[in-house]
């Protein structure tokens, strides 16, 4: 119940900055970015993370930094942000060092930001936080990190079109992952394995990869690998002409009560991004028409179409010359 505990979180925030505890007050703010990015008010969610993030420092919390900075890093991953993410991951990265955290927290941070350093296409230096990750999390004996970045480092390779080495990685991961018992990585691993068969051609492969990883996932609460997988499956549906497919999502609580969303159609974006990014420029005037000699007041907006990204234009402050037609 998001709005319950939205409500609670408020309540408590006042109680909290009225005793001037700015341990508390982060812990809360952090809280509130959360609910917020479960609600998808991820401009919200920022605003409330990057308050979390200010109180945490005024404190000295640095653990309470990197959890903030984890949080904020995630949110720029929900607006497809890898920019900031990678920027947000790395200051996690030099605080969780200098604190020496835990190893297993330093290598999923290395991981993740590998994994937004591939998106950007820097495979360079996503190769060498694998790496460094690799190698802690064998000194440590730490199986699932293993796994983890191996299922990591097959992405990596296949982004680099390198299906061979990006299916001995996979290999790798889901032995280990069948080893340590882990469904979680079985799943996400089957869902890299379902993009490599895609990139190499084999559709068929390719599907009945993402089918047994819902599987999986079904023992543990994995939506990411659950959400690609679902999206591979509707994108397979779609090039393939099908498009009397449905997806229905369907909840069940222990009393037997259930829910369902859903009977929505099959879809996947077929535009380029570039369409979804155009400048567009909006204007307004004090009157419809004007007589002669009369002085026309006007205001022009002009923006870049881009819903996800901070109330910032990228046109403040800059001359935009006008042509006027009679």
């Amino acid at each position: 119940d998001l709005e319950h505990v939205d409500k609670r979180l408020g309540t408590l925030l006042g109680d909290v900055a009225a005793g001037g505890d700015g341990w508390q007050v982060s812990a809360v703010k952090w809280a509130i970015a959360m609910v917020r990015l479960a609600q998808h008010q991820v401009e919200a969610a920022a605003i409330a993370a990057h308050e979390a993030l200010d109180w945490s420092t005024q404190v000295g919390d640095a653990f309470g930094q990197m959890d903030v900075l984890d949080l904020l890093a995630r949110i720029a991953r929900a607006s497809g942000d890898s920019d900031s993410a990678v920027n947000f991951y790395s200051r996690a990265l030099d605080l969780a060092i200098r604190e020496q955290t835990l190893p297993p927290l330093i290598v999923r941070i290395r991981i993740e930001l590998a994994r937004q350093l591939t998106l950007l296409g820097q495979f360079d230096e996503a190769a060498q936080h694998l790496g460094e990750a690799l190698a802690m999390a064998r000194n440590r004996g730490l199986s699932r990190s293993v796994a983890m970045v191996r299922v990591a480092a097959a992405g990596l390779f296949m982004s680099q079109g390198d299906l061979a080495t990006a299916t001995g990685y996979l290999d790798e991961a889901t032995s280990i992952a069948v080893e340590v018992g882990d469904q979680s990585i079985q799943a996400r691993a089957l869902v890299v394995r379902g993009m490599v068969e895609f990139a190499a051609g084999d559709h068929a492969a390719s599907a009945e990869c993402y089918k047994l990883s819902l599987q999986r996932s079904e023992a543990r609460d994995d939506p990411v690998a659950d959400a690609v997988a679902i999206e591979g499956l509707a994108l397979l549906a779609a090039q393939a002409g099908d498009h009397n497919r449905f997806t229905v999502l369907i909840g069940a609580a222990d009393a037997g009560r259930f829910a369902y969303l859903g009977f929505t159609g099959a879809w996947y974006g077929q535009r380029h991004d570039a369409e979804y990014k155009q400048v567009k420029a909006f204007a307004i005037t004090d009157r419809p028409v004007y007589r002669p000699e009369q002085t026309v007041h006007w205001k022009f907006w002009v923006r870049h179409a881009q819903y996800d990204q901070e109330d910032v234009s990228q046109f403040a402050g800059q001359k935009i010359g006008i042509e006027i037609y009679n």
